[in-house]
């Protein structure tokens, strides 16, 4: 799928650093204050944005766009808050993307994270010995909202290409049978902390970065002893025998079976990724026949079409 923001093409590599941890003395103290006012653990928010940021290392990685590296060497520092610093100067950019050989540097500008801890108990329904019981069961809940902002800084052209602060959370849920063995069965703060930062810096980089994303799709595999034959062919991935058997379905006196047909043709165009032809068979389906699964189907393969359009663009090399 396409990313939400359309980085220039030119920029096929990145460092990334965080910036987001307080520099002056006065700064540090007011972080270490409002962690003791908060609850929050000690420097719980360094080890975070630090997480935050090999989360968004490992995740563009992983994905077709880019090459991350960590900017290990540079000591950047911030407001420790979550408003912004001043942005680097385009002389400090630059040494900085010429030392790590990167296109553009992106950094963490600012971090904060908040806990949000609830507690209460619900009935279940259990059964035991072929009886059916109500059981009380006690809950306690803990929820990790990250505010991290970020900046990346495109050197080739010398402007900044996104600036902007994200907000993601996780939440984890812990059972017993009472209040205590609830809370014992949540991870701890820190490392509560730790996972919503990797988990920040990975949805930022699903924001920037195209990315895989599994699909399920259904078709038709009742109505007619085909479409059961089919169906087996599809199981070992073999497409080409399903098309067959759905072809000659297509051609059927019977219009539910004829629609479900060409309703299958239209998946099976999609896998081999023909999305022109799927549309086609799909409007077909739903036209000629009134599948009326087909409208659904004719809507989420328009949507793959644009997406594929958007991500040609942001997958296109800068020699192109």
């Amino acid at each position: 799928t396409p990313a939400e923001i359309s980085v220039p093409s030119h920029i096929q590599s990145v460092a990334v650093a965080n910036r987001s941890l307080p520099g002056t003395r006065a700064d540090r103290i007011l972080n270490v204050l409002e962690g003791l006012v908060t609850g929050e653990p000690l420097f719980a928010d360094r080890e975070g944005s630090n997480h935050c940021v090999n989360g968004l290392i490992v995740n563009l990685n992983e994905g077709p766009r880019f090459t991350a590296v960590l900017a290990t060497d540079e000591r950047l520092f911030g407001t420790g808050t979550r408003q912004f610093p001043p942005a680097l100067s385009w002389s400090q950019v630059d040494s900085i993307c010429k030392k790590y050989g990167v296109d553009a540097l992106i950094l963490l500008e600012t971090f904060d994270s908040n806990s949000k801890e609830s507690e209460g108990s619900r009935e279940v329904k259990r059964r035991r010995d072929g009886r059916e019981y109500i059981e009380k069961v006690f809950v306690a809940e803990v929820c990790i909202d990250v505010n991290a902002g970020w900046r990346i800084y495109d050197n080739v052209n010398r402007r900044i290409i996104d600036q902007n602060v994200y907000l993601d959370g996780r939440c984890w849920t812990g059972e017993g049978q009472n209040i205590e063995a609830a809370r014992r069965r949540l991870p701890s703060r820190r490392r509560a902390i730790n996972d919503a930062g990797a988990f920040a810096g990975h949805q930022y980089a699903l924001r920037i970065s195209p990315n895989w994303v599994r699909v399920n799709r259904t078709f038709f595999i009742g109505g007619h002893d085909g479409f059961k034959e089919a169906r087996q062919h599809v199981r070992y991935n073999n497409w080409e025998a399903a098309v067959k058997i759905w072809e000659n379905l297509s051609r059927s006196n019977d219009r539910k079976i004829a629609g479900r047909a060409v309703f299958n043709l239209a998946v099976a165009a999609e896998v081999r990724g023909e999305l022109d032809e799927a549309i086609r068979l799909v409007t077909r389906a739903k036209r000629e026949y009134h599948v009326r699964e087909a409208r659904g189907y004719l809507t989420a393969l328009q949507r793959r079409k644009m997406d594929e359009q958007r991500l040609d663009q942001q997958m296109r090399s800068p020699e192109e």
